[in-house]
């Protein structure tokens, strides 16, 4: 293969998959031949145009997220997380279509350069993107933490488990938020720890109270309950009287 057959045949439609997959609606499936285009990569792979494609890859990629890079400056607050929730959706998604396509690839990668598609990827995304926000993100989410439900308990859980799978380092910037969504990222709790787990918990009781929510009437005994449990209690008695004095 010359390159102008790689840039006039091959690539045009990689390039045009790639895009579509990176910005395509999640569980959308828009006007793609994965035949086609798994036939392309193929074939520049057995044409030894494997590194071109590689660098290719990784450059249209960049591209996209560092238009997502400049889309999340100017956000801020609830606003920057719940759009910061939607691009991390985004990128899976696009992993779930990316990877077929570039099985060979993947396997070049493999035997090559001792790493696969999706460690790669991920790895740009992180230091293109997510680098750049998460300091932010975070902060957003310690804000909310003072208002309960400020922020909707699911998406918290969906950003936090997002940053973790993609760098667990992420657990230094804030382990008190992490250790409420992901098992066993702080070391085991000791004795001494339990008066700090209390005041925590003592502080969501109260924000909770002081964002509307009442403890209301925690009894859940239905009407009448009282008069059986009370009869119920002074059975032993009743028994024990008709053993003793036999019955009336």
């Amino acid at each position: 293969m010359i390159s102008a057959e790689y840039e006039q045949e091959y690539w045009p439609t990689i390039q045009n998959a790639i895009d579509l997959l990176l910005t395509q609606s999640i569980g959308h499936k828009g006007l793609m031949s994965f035949e086609n285009v798994y036939s392309c990569v193929n074939k520049c792979i057995c044409k030894n145009y494997s590194e071109r494609l590689y660098r290719d890859l990784l450059f249209e990629v960049k591209i996209h997220w560092e238009k997502v890079n400049h889309e999340l400056e100017v956000k801020a607050g609830q606003v920057l997380v719940k759009i910061f929730d939607s691009v991390l959706k985004q990128f899976e998604s696009s992993l779930r279509g990316l990877i077929p396509v570039f099985t060979y690839m993947n396997r070049y990668l493999e035997s090559r350069m001792d790493t696969d598609l999706r460690s790669e990827l991920c790895r740009s995304f992180t230091s293109v993107l997510v680098d750049n926000h998460v300091n932010r993100v975070i902060g957003a989410l310690e804000e909310a933490q003072l208002s309960a439900f400020t922020v909707p308990p699911s998406t918290v859980f969906s950003v936090v488990s997002g940053l973790y799978s993609l760098k667990r380092e992420y657990v230094s910037l804030a382990p008190h938020i992490f250790a409420k969504y992901i098992p066993n990222v702080l070391p085991p709790m000791s004795v001494s720890d339990l008066p700090l787990a209390v005041e925590e918990t003592r502080k969501f009781q109260q924000n909770l109270i002081e964002s509307g929510f009442s403890r209301g009437n925690q009894s859940k005994k239905r009407t009448g309950d009282s008069d059986i449990l009370r009869g119920t209690a002074l059975y032993p008695l009743a028994l024990n009287s008709i053993l003793i004095d036999g019955p009336s």
